[in-house]
């Protein structure tokens, strides 16, 4: 799948999934780095939900949005979320 044209691919993670434990691990990993983000997110990527936290994931970026605290977006390599283009 190509996280760089087309719809975006839209998972649902449970707290038990594997994707969601891999994640919440990167997610620890990268405290810093990031910006505030004020634009829409794209129309492509991989669009991730984990409860309060969305992440949308785009070719060399990820915005994560909290629904209560805004967005901020953080440069990455596309291999950190390679994970999530696996299906379970």
């Amino acid at each position: 799948m190509s996280s760089g044209s087309g719809a975006p691919r839209a998972l649902v993670l449970g707290p038990e999934d594997t994707r969601s434990v891999r994640l919440r691990a990167w997610l620890t990993r990268n405290p810093t780095g990031w910006s505030s983000y004020w634009a829409t997110p794209p129309g492509h990527g991989i669009r991730v939900s984990a409860g309060e936290l969305r992440l949308h994931f785009v070719e060399t970026s990820v915005i994560a949005c909290h629904s209560r605290k805004g967005c901020v977006y953080k440069q990455i390599k596309s291999e950190e979320y390679a994970f999530l283009r696996d299906e379970p």
